[in-house]
């Protein structure tokens, strides 16, 4: 019998491949989460405007998916705009849909956390981590 290779996951592949060292995704995805409900209440208490509040969690989100795969980083982006419509456009979690700035935001989402999950991937195979011996 033949081994099995493995190659570079897909954009609808949700495992990773075998010896990938990053976090699991659901890990993930709660510490951006809390992350970003935390840069949004602190940041939201110095009345910084919208366009630097929506910027925070764009960031988060985009260091968020350095360590997923593109799939995990789409439901990250979901769930980073919940946040940023419900926190920093409604109020107090309830959900509001303004057009086109809603949009753009889902946009700026969407492509940080595919662009962030590809690079993720790109640096950490190029780069792997390997475990150093005590006595080098």
């Amino acid at each position: 019998m033949a081994p099995q290779t493995t190659s570079r996951p897909g954009w609808g592949d949700l495992r990773r491949v075998a010896g990938d060292t990053r976090p699991p995704a659901p890990l993930v995805i709660l510490l951006a989460f809390v992350a970003q409900l935390a840069w949004v209440g602190v940041a939201s208490m110095l009345d910084p405007g919208e366009g630097t509040l929506f910027a925070g969690v764009v960031l988060v989100a985009a260091v968020g998916a350095w360590w997923l795969t593109v799939p995990a980083s789409m439901w990250l982006a979901a769930i980073s705009f919940l946040v940023a419509d419900g926190f920093v456009q409604g109020s107090q979690g309830q959900l509001v849909w303004n057009g086109g700035v809603d949009l753009v935001l889902m946009l700026a989402l969407v492509l940080a956390c595919a662009l962030s999950a590809e690079s993720g991937y790109d640096v950490t195979s190029l780069h792997p981590r390997t475990p150093r011996r005590r006595d080098e």
